[in-house]
């Protein structure tokens, strides 16, 4: 919440390859900086029990934990994977690629015009009027889906090793 990056941070292995971390101050929220960190740990977890599991390691799921790094009580270093991709990248990059004349904030536009107008006409709002929000917004505004385009950055191909006896 109040929590800052105050510089971003490259470091150089001794492989040559660079890191970057962000330096995040917390020192007011020293309970919040606790909670995160068992949060990454319980996320660290979930990744060794998907490893287990024949399924989500053939597909390489895996929940993305950042390294952190704590150099004094309120200042940590934060691992900035500049490897991962969100969902939000994703559909910025649709929008510029595949429809340059729409804009990456349409739908959100739309949406919060439609909720303006209907409480200037006092509508009710109810399911029903937010679903047919939802579906004007997916039939008119965005794009129809498709999850063979789009960028893809390389992953490394999942050992399954240690898959046997599980379901």
């Amino acid at each position: 919440k109040s929590s800052g990056i105050n510089a971003e941070y490259g470091i150089r292995g001794s492989n040559g390859k660079v890191y970057s971390y962000l330096m995040v101050n917390t020192s007011s929220h020293v309970k919040q900086a606790r909670s995160e960190e068992r949060f990454l740990q319980l996320l660290r977890m979930f990744n060794k029990s998907l490893v287990l599991r024949k399924e989500s390691c053939r597909r390489n799921l895996q929940w993305s934990v950042p390294k952190v790094v704590a150099v004094a009580p309120g200042s940590r270093l934060i691992e900035d994977n500049t490897s991962n991709i969100t969902l939000l990248e994703v559909y910025s990059w649709w929008c510029k690629n595949r429809t340059p004349e729409m804009d990456v904030d349409a739908p959100i536009a739309y949406y919060y015009d439609r909720l303006g107008q209907m409480q200037n006409d006092g509508s009710v709002l109810n399911r029903i009027a937010l679903n047919r929000i939802y579906h004007y917004i997916q039939s008119n505004i965005l794009p129809p889906p498709s999850s063979s385009t789009g960028p893809r950055r390389p992953t490394p191909t999942p050992s399954c090793s240690g898959t046997s006896g599980t379901r």
